[in-house]
């Protein structure tokens, strides 16, 4: 709430303040979005868990202090993003124990009338690094919390500013100023078919790029963690850049974890969790990107929350 009313009001000397209580809460969590509900205390239920609601509002700092001109935001909100807010929702019918022969009839309280297709989409309450339920429970304020982050990414996808436009994550989106189709995490490779006026900037802030408009090889400017090109409505423009792969030790609250990272997404992590396991991800660490026919229908209105 700070920061909007400081972007609102345009006072820069709050921005700082409120980057200074972000930084903190980074580094007592985890870099793939894990954010424990409460921190000083050994007690399980603030320490030990992460709620959707917390990664709801870490992805909402990130991208606006992204937009205050702290472009390693953007990098932190991609992280979150294709990390723990993605697995802190439920997709698995695997997962859903089968319903006794009779239920109990609903009452004021109690609900349980075709859970197996209720629960799905739904959002964790509470998760551990590697778990999906720190307690077995899923709470409403995650629930509506989940999707407000989803919106959040999608909103900031891309965005138009007085000097052009600016693709802020790397993530897939069809709107009516450009399509911006990403092969992440199995290829250091992001295509942008434009609708409307450049120049155009995409973050791309690995060091080697190689850039196409039309298949042709293009010149760039660096523009801070982006590049800026110069394309036009009906270019098609795709930049190339090395994808690290590498595996990495994380401390966290006394546990220690092995991963294994394409880029910015993690695609495993080890010891796994022993009821719900998260980062069931083999899928996503292959160098070949599984591909989908899409059409102009799936461009989005302007939709604004």
């Amino acid at each position: 709430g700070v920061l909007r009313y400081a972007m609102l009001v345009g006072d820069r000397s709050l921005i700082p303040w409120v980057k200074k209580g972000y930084d903190f809460a980074r580094q007592v969590s985890g870099e793939f979005g894990w954010f424990p509900e409460g921190i000083g205390t050994e007690d399980y239920y603030t320490t030990k868990h992460s709620e959707t609601c917390n990664i709801t509002d870490m992805l909402h700092l990130a991208v606006k202090l992204g937009e205050s001109g702290y472009e390693d935001c953007w990098i932190h909100a991609e992280r979150f993003v294709r990390n723990h807010l993605l697995e802190s929702q439920w997709s698995r019918q695997d997962w859903l124990k089968p319903a006794p022969a009779e239920l109990p009839p609903d009452d004021a309280v109690n609900s349980r009338i075709d859970m197996h297709r209720r629960i799905m989409g739904g959002f964790a309450g509470r998760t551990l690094p590697n778990e999906f339920v720190a307690d077995g429970v899923m709470m409403g304020c995650c629930c509506g919390a989940g999707p407000r982050a989803l919106f959040i990414a999608w909103d900031h996808v891309l965005d138009r500013r007085e000097e052009g436009l600016y693709v802020n994550l790397r993530l897939n989106r069809f709107s009516k100023h450009a399509d911006v189709l990403s092969w992440l995490p199995h290829e250091g490779r992001v295509l942008v078919r434009m609708h409307s006026p450049g120049p155009l900037f995409i973050r791309v802030p690995e060091p080697e790029v190689r850039v196409e408009v039309n298949g042709a090889l293009v010149s760039y400017r660096r523009h801070g963690t982006y590049v800026r090109i110069d394309a036009g409505p009906e270019d098609v423009v795709e930049a190339r850049f090395p994808l690290l792969v590498e595996d990495r030790e994380i401390p966290l609250y006394g546990w220690r974890f092995d991963t294994r990272w394409r880029g910015d997404t993690m695609v495993r992590i080890t010891p796994e969790g022993p009821r719900f396991p998260l980062y069931q991800r083999s899928e996503s660490d292959t160098d070949a990107c599984p591909m989908v026919e899409a059409t102009p229908e799936r461009r989005d209105p302007s939709v604004r929350w």
